[in-house]
């Protein structure tokens, strides 16, 4: 099926819009807890995609004031905690209820009209699991050659999982251009900083060339990559899955209560709806985890801060290393802040230019392609503090 992801997107929507109304409205209609259960689950997808195309849109617009100097690009993690919050909420109703239906089990009025809704809900998934599996194995061999120029570590406090972003943003990498003249350029004075968007297929230079900790690791950048490169379509895919599971679970409740009678056929319907509430969890909590971490600030878990110092330590002209700061701005965006007290000799712009290229290359290499460097220089110690 040759589709764009976007297309696959958009259809996705449209099913899980129309489902959900169908089993919220079926659910209350009939009283039954696990098809409002299975709902709200499905409203979970509803409001993570929206969110991901309103934010992802919203991110790339350059209409905002000139105080936010990061435009709108965490308008995303904002919105993913909102839903994340909004998503536990919803739990504490369904498992409250679910409580009162195991003291006072209500009869639900139409198991065959719930039998015939979670049937439906499970071939909607169906279809949504062959969108996603055909389109991440259409892609598995294609862009090996250019994964460098857009790989990131392998784990970036496992945001990438639970934000449905990823769903949305990598769509782009795989659609620009694959040339990046920048990556190649010399650096100059009047050049930005930050103007290599691939890991440079040249290492810089460590200060100790019989050790390999000057080297810089091109694990974390390309180990890998085969699988990273679809993990976003496969983390998709397991998230229809678990959907299926949610109705697969309502499909079981309705058969109990329907074609059996035993005298507790009735409690099958609110533990259906407990089971629903710990799926959504499993994603609500981790998604309010890892968005509440990137706007604390904290650096990734794929990262070592000692690490990056080390390498950078180990550059020549690099006395010393300090003030290190990394923190994600986005879900797939790092960024780094550092001072490095310098000893440089008397070209020093020239020199400083190269060292500073080196630097980027290692912080390149850690997935981070954003940075500032302040420069302290040795030769006036009044302006090169002591390393805390």
């Amino acid at each position: 099926m040759d589709l764009s992801r976007q297309t696959r997107i958009v259809l996705l929507l449209s099913i899980d819009i129309t489902f959900f109304f169908i089993e919220i409205i079926t659910g209350y209609a009939i009283d039954s807890l696990a098809l409002i259960a299975d709902s709200f689950h499905m409203l979970n997808d509803i409001v993570s995609l929206l969110v991901a195309l309103w934010a992802t849109k919203l991110a790339h617009s350059t209409d905002y004031e000139s105080k936010y100097t990061y435009g709108w690009q965490r308008a995303e993690i904002l919105g993913a905690l909102a839903n994340g919050v909004f998503l536990i909420a919803l739990c504490m109703f369904i498992f409250m209820e679910a409580i009162q239906r195991f003291i006072e089990p209500p009869s639900v009025s139409n198991p065959k009209l719930m039998l015939v809704v979670g049937s439906m809900g499970l071939l909607s998934n169906i279809i949504g699991m062959f969108l996603f599996h055909d389109h991440s194995h259409a892609h598995g061999h294609d862009h090996s050659s250019h994964a460098r120029n857009y790989e990131f570590p392998e784990e970036i406090d496992d945001i990438e999982s639970v934000l449905p972003s990823t769903i949305v943003n990598r769509c782009h990498f795989q659609d620009v251009p694959h040339d990046h003249p920048a990556a190649d350029i010399a650096a100059t004075e009047n050049s930005p900083l930050l103007s290599y968007i691939g890991l440079p297929s040249g290492s810089a230079s460590p200060r100790k060339s019989s050790s390999n900790h000057g080297a810089i690791p091109t694990s974390s950048s390309q180990k890998g990559q085969k699988s990273k490169r679809n993990l976003n379509m496969h983390g998709v895919f397991l998230h229809v899955l678990g959907d299926a599971l949610g109705n697969v679970g309502v499909i079981s409740a309705a058969l109990v209560i329907g074609y059996t009678d035993y005298s507790w056929r009735y409690l099958f319907d609110p533990c259906v709806s407990v089971l629903l509430t710990f799926i959504i969890l499993l994603s609500a909590i981790p998604l309010c985890k890892s968005a509440a971490l990137i706007l604390l600030q904290v650096a990734p878990q794929s990262i070592r801060i000692e690490d990056v110092s080390h390498l950078i330590g180990q550059l020549n002209g690099v006395e010393s290393v300090h003030e290190l700061h990394i923190w994600q701005l986005s879900d797939v965006k790092l960024i780094a802040t550092v001072h490095v007290c310098v000893t440089l000799p008397d070209d020093q712009g020239e020199s400083y230019m190269k060292l500073t290229k080196d630097i980027n290359k290692v912080l390149q290499s850690f997935g981070i392609h954003e940075c500032t460097i302040q420069p302290e220089f040795a030769n006036h110690p009044s302006l090169c503090p002591t390393a805390n």
